[in-house]
Formats: C-alpha cells, sequence, structure tokens
C-alpha cells in the first residue's frame, strides 16, 4: 500500500523546520543572585555588572567567571573606589578596560557617569559625561568603538523611550549621535561582520495614570473625579496620604477607638471608566499599580476588573484580578513598594473599570493591615518581531532583515561565528533561537534542562553557550544566581545537506515530483518560509495547485539528517 502524507499549513519562519535539541547543563552558581545586570567578556572571563538582588533594587557588584576553570570572584575596584549601584546598565571591554554606562540608579535617574575600570590595576577613571543617558538599552562593540540604542528615558510610570543610537570612541573619549533605530523602545543587539543587529525590543505607552499626587492627605475621605470610594461593609474609606513627598491611597481597618472598631470592613476604591483597543499579537493592554502593606495581621486587598458598573458595587460585574500585592510586613511599614506585574486585559471589553477591594475588620479576629496603593496606570505596550541592522560602514539602517518566530523582549544575545544565539523573553523564558546573518534565516531550538530566565546575560565561549543570572518574575526575589552551558557543535549535525544528496525530479515540475527513497518526511516552503499545503504518495508529491515560482524543499532521512534543495514549480 502507498503511504499517505498530508503537508499542513503553517505560517512560520522556513528554518523552523530544523528546530535542534540542545541540552543545558549547570556550571559554578553566581556568588550573588541578580537580574538586570550588565555582562561583557574579555575573552577568559566574563564580568557581571550591576543589577538587582533579591535583597537589593540596585547593586554595585561585578563578579568575574572564569570560563576554564568554572569558578567565579569577586572584582573589586582598587584602593577605595566603587562603582554606582545601578540596574539595567551596560558594560562593554575595549583594550582591557571594562567601560560601565547607562543604567538606572537608585535616585530614579538615568546614570550618566562612564565608569572605566583598567582590569589588570582594578583602578576607575572616568570618561566623558554620556550625554543621553539610558536604562534597559543594547550596547555594543566593534574595534575603539562602543555603541548603544534604544532604551528607557523615565521611570516606567512614564513609559518613555529612546528612539536613539549612539557610539563612543574609546580612544578620542567622545560622544556620537548616529541615525535613529526604527522606533523608541529597548531592545538587544550585537555586532556581526560590520554590522550591528537589533532583536526584538519592547515600549509602553500609557492610556491613564493616576498617581495619586492631588489628593489631599489631610482629609478623612479620598475623593479624585470620577473615582467612587464606597463602603460596602463598615464605614472605613480610602483617605490619601503622604510621605516622603509622596502621595498615595491608604486604606485600614486599624483604629485605637474601640466603639469606632468596625467587626468587618469591606471597602471598593472604583476606577473611572477605562478604555483600551483590542490587543493583536505585537500590542496588548495591561494594568500596573504599586502596593505597600503595613502591619499585616491578615486583612487582604484585591484588584477586580469591572465590566458592567451599575452604580452599585453589589450588583455590577466583578473579575478578580491575578495581581502580586505586598504582604508579610508585621512590624511598621514595607520599605520598598510592591509592583503588581503587568496584567493583561486582552480579554476584557474594551470599556470598563478598575476597583480595589480591602476586606479586614475585628472579628471574629483583628485583622486591620494598612494598605497603600500607588503608580495606578493603563497601558498598552508593544513588542517586536523584527531583526534589522545597521551597517557600520555607510551608517545606515536596513529595513528588517528577518521576522521572528514570536515577538521577543527582555532576551539575550551572544554572537557565535555568523550566528546570534538568542535565549529568554520576558513570557517565553525559555526561549531559544539562533539567526544566521549569511542566510538571513531564524531557527527555533529546543532544550533540555534550560531554566527558565529573562533579564539575564548570554556568552559563547569556546563554542559553548552560557547563559547568566536573570529573574523569573517581578519580584526581585525571583532572582536567580544560575549559571547553565550548552554545546553548540551539535547543530553541526543538522547543518542542512547539499542538493547533490538529496533529489528530487522532473525539476522544473508541473503536477508531480519524486524523490529519492532514502527520504522519509518531505516539506515544501515559499521562498519567504512559508509552509505550503500539497498532499502526496509516498515519493509521488503533487503540487499542481501551487502558484508557478520557486520553491524550498527539503527532506529528511530515517537518521534525521535534513536536507534542501530548489523546485522549480511550471
Amino acid at each position: 500500500m502507498l503511504k499517505k502524507f498530508t503537508f499542513l499549513l503553517i505560517v512560520a519562519g522556513f528554518s523552523n523546520a530544523y528546530s535542534q535539541t540542545l541540552n543545558f547543563t549547570n556550571k559554578a552558581s553566581m556568588n550573588l543572585a541578580r537580574g538586570g545586570s550588565a555582562a561583557a567578556t574579555d575573552g577568559a572571563n566574563e564580568y557581571i555588572v550591576n543589577g538587582f538582588s533579591p535583597s537589593q533594587y540596585y547593586t554595585s557588584d561585578i563578579e568575574k567567571y572564569n570560563f576554564a576553570t568554572d569558578s567565579w570572584s569577586a572584582f573589586s575596584p582598587a584602593g577605595s573606589a566603587s562603582i554606582i549601584a545601578k540596574t539595567y546598565a551596560n558594560a562593554e571591554i575595549v583594550n582591557n578596560k571594562l567601560y560601565i554606562f547607562n543604567g538606572k540608579t537608585a535616585y530614579d535617574t538615568n546614570n550618566n557617569q562612564l565608569e572605566i575600570i583598567d582590569l589588570s590595576t582594578g583602578i576607575v577613571t572616568y570618561g566623558t559625561t554620556n550625554p543621553f543617558p539610558v536604562s534597559n538599552a543594547g550596547s555594543a562593540v566593534s574595534g575603539n568603538d562602543i555603541y548603544f540604542f534604544g532604551g528607557n528615558l523615565a521611570s516606567d510610570l512614564n513609559a518613555s523611550y529612546s528612539q536613539a543610537m549612539f557610539k563612543y570612541n574609546t580612544i578620542s573619549n567622545q560622544w556620537s549621535q548616529l541615525s535613529d533605530i526604527s522606533q523608541a523602545m529597548q531592545t538587544t543587539g550585537a555586532i556581526v561582520n560590520n554590522k550591528l543587529y537589533t532583536v526584538g525590543g519592547y515600549s509602553e505607552s500609557n492610556t491613564k495614570i493616576e498617581d495619586f499626587e492631588s489628593v489631599d492627605p489631610f482629609a478623612s475621605f479620598l475623593a479624585l473625579p470620577n473615582w467612587f470610594n464606597v463602603q460596602e461593609v463598615g464605614n472605613k474609606p480610602y483617605q490619601g496620604k503622604a510621605f516622603a513627598n509622596n502621595k498615595y491611597a491608604q486604606i485600614t481597618a486599624f483604629t485605637p477607638v474601640i466603639n469606632e472598631q468596625n467587626a468587618q470592613n469591606i471597602s471598593w476604591l472604583v476606577s473611572p471608566v477605562l478604555t483600551k483597543s483590542s490587543s493583536t499579537t505585537n500590542q496588548d493592554f495591561f494594568l500596573s499599580f504599586d502596593t505597600k502593606d503595613g502591619y499585616d495581621n491578615g486583612a487582604l486587598l484585591e484588584a477586580y476588573v469591572i465590566t458592567n458598573w451599575t452604580g452599585d458595587i453589589t450588583t455590577s460585574s466583578k473579575t478578580l484580578l491575578s495581581a502580586k500585592m505586598s504582604a508579610g510586613t508585621t512590624s511598621g511599614y514595607a520599605i520598598n513598594f510592591t509592583n503588581s506585574g503587568n496584567i493583561s486585559l486582552a480579554s476584557y471589553p474594551n470599556n470598563f473599570r478598575i476597583a480595589f477591594k480591602y476586606i479586614g475588620g475585628y472579628l471574629p479576629v483583628q485583622k486591620t493591615t494598612t494598605f497603600q496603593i500607588d503608580n495606578f496606570r493603563i497601558f498598552k505596550s508593544f513588542t517586536s518581531s523584527e531583526i534589522r541592522n545597521y551597517d557600520l560602514i555607510t551608517n545606515t539602517w536596513s529595513s528588517s532583515v528577518a521576522d521572528l518566530p514570536k515577538p521577543l523582549s527582555a532576551n539575550a544575545l551572544a554572537v557565535n561565528g555568523n550566528k546570534i544565539m538568542v535565549s529568554g523573553d520576558y513570557y517565553d523564558k525559555s526561549f531559544l533561537g539562533m539567526y544566521d546573518v549569511i542566510n538571513k534565516n531564524f531557527t527555533t531550538l529546543s532544550s533540555n534542562n534550560l531554566i527558565e530566565r529573562r533579564n539575564h546575560k548570554a556568552e559563547v565561549y569556546n563554542n559553548q553557550l552560557y547563559v547568566f543570572g536573570g529573574n523569573q518574575a517581578v519580584s526581585t526575589s525571583t532572582s536567580l544566581n544560575s549559571v547553565q552551558s550548552t554545546d553548540l557543535s551539535v547543530l553541526g549535525t543538522a547543518e542542512l545537506k547539499s542538493a547533490t544528496e538529496f533529489k528530487i525530479y522532473p525539476n522544473p515540475a508541473t503536477d508531480i515530483f519524486h524523490f529519492n527513497n532514502d527520504i522519509v518526511k518531505v516539506s515544501i516552503y515559499t521562498m519567504d518560509g512559508k509552509k505550503t499545503a500539497v498532499s502526496s504518495d509516498f515519493w509521488n508529491v503533487n503540487v499542481s495547485r501551487l502558484p508557478s515560482g520557486n520553491y524550498i524543499v527539503t527532506g529528511e532521512n530515517k537518521d534525521g539528517k535534513i536536507y534542501k534543495t530548489k523546485l522549480i514549480k511550471k
């Protein structure tokens, strides 16, 4: 009986058909778990610089990893010198000097200092002040020049991103501005063969912000235009408060006056009507806010989306949202606000409200935790699914040179010859892929034992891909000290073989073509990488319904080797 196949239509990158599996092994862990770090290599060592740790939002630490010995050591500047504590900075090494620049500091400002550390002596000097400091920018080095591009201009609340690209020459100690990247966003990039490639990227634009800076911190009742402050049970409302020149909303069931202690308090703070448009593959709408708890003894704060506000909180349709809330501060108040995480609103109607529900009281046991709410915002995100390049010789940007299989951000890059290895993503933290700058195709790779991570760093040493640190969720407590590596040489066994080992005939073909009988699987792709839908009896492929033109045909033998050749369809 003849074997029957059906080729399914899928829209994907051509080289996704050649997915390979990389096996990751654990290496010596970093001394300090960190995400959002900068990193650079001198060819023998990897330097991990700054970032956030489980206990610190901004660190000044530098660690050095020796690839050959799989060992870590602290790297300290000489004498009493220290570097600025920051996160999402950039680091590059040129002529045995470590250049550290950009990054968000503890003062919620972007660092404009260029710190230069001589790796032989540890002596710290300073280069010309950075004229355009950002955080979360991409950077890369070519010769004596350091490039950085994109990034965040201000705090996340302001959703302000950079489209600029700058170059620093380490010989002249001068900065110069170059042509802008494709759009304002934070992104990653790598330089191969005198071309800078940016891979993916991310930006936001605000739809609604409420930072509570207009509230009266002395009033007993928080009043904001078009917001509702509702006491469903009990009589404890939300109030406006201030501390250290910052205002916020606050709710608590606590009172020292016994006859004012409610058995139960259920209070709501309901936003104005909010609007959004439909989400797409590259764009989504999100809710984000910050909370801080104090004297936590079991009261709850929850966030809901209201899809039909009736004017009565008890009859309005409400859906509980999965938001991270500050908790566990039993004595005093939390030192820092906790971010809720980016909560997708894609599945909700285009008109809605957000409501905060407080549940506390004195019976049957006292639950009077104080909660503070700040930096409420609704925003639209954009995540790029493009690879673009910038020619360092002609100083010009190309249009998109390749499409990623999905939008990517918070990823890491490492160069391996003519290939750029891509690891991680903000959501798909186990993502792994490879872009070939010669063939201009992107290959999605699979992995075993890879620990999920984002906001991490990657490097290739001796044909091994290393991944360093990162984090797994919004909280800094998910920062990783994990280091893993995988052997890239296995990819060579799956390289596409020449057409002489895979024959199809006739070629050109009008309706049917045949292939040699050691092939067990055949796929057909358009020249832009889309897999076609055709049916076939084994060894006889019917292409009569395909439009005339050129196609790529791939064949796989029983050992899993992949071959390709070109088909001309008449």
